[in-house]
């Protein structure tokens, strides 16, 4: 019998990527598409999004307005923190973390990057929402390779000009 894990909350990884799971160049994202921006903040829009230094320095105003925005850092106690200078709370222990957000009831927490946010939080996730990206980037930085034993597209993709959405759940896993 195959062992189902129940699930009380959401874990996404909200991702772009090139068709070699590029996902960032020189610190930046390689490619301007206002319309899988416009996914992204749909998508993620009211909910807590966990991003790393690099990606928050990345974003205009340094965090995400309309979202509970958490750093990753690694030079702080295990702990959650939050300061008075920025909208964002600084977290170090994603179980630590991850367990915290369960116990508020939080139905959905959105991982947004970069690659090392990505690869903490992997084996944790539960769903994968990944946009995928037409043409030749140069990318530095990759999204992790999905293991298909894993994973398994969920509802189809939503094709698009630009490239296509797709959407991944873990196997056995029951929201």
């Amino acid at each position: 019998s195959l062992f189902v894990l129940r699930i009380d909350m959401e874990i996404t990884l909200i991702v772009a990527v090139t068709n070699n799971n590029g996902i960032g160049f020189n610190k930046t994202i390689p490619w301007n598409v206002p319309a899988d921006m416009q996914h992204f903040k749909d998508y993620t829009m009211g909910k807590p999004v966990v991003m790393g230094c690099v990606t928050r320095d990345s974003l205009p105003l340094r965090y995400l307005p309309g979202r509970d925005n958490y750093v990753v850092v690694r030079d702080i106690a295990v702990g959650v923190w939050k300061t008075n200078t920025t909208p964002c709370t600084y977290i170090n222990g994603v179980e630590f973390f991850i367990d915290s957000m369960r116990e508020n009831g939080t139905p959905e927490i959105c991982i947004i990057g970069g690659a090392h946010v990505y690869e903490l939080f992997m084996p944790h996730a539960t769903k994968i929402v990944m946009s995928v990206m037409l043409g030749d980037y140069e990318c530095d930085v990759f999204f992790p390779e999905l293991n298909h034993a894993e994973w398994y597209a969920a509802g189809g993709s939503i094709k698009h000009e630009w490239g296509e959405i797709k959407t991944f759940k873990r196997a056995g896993v029951t929201p």
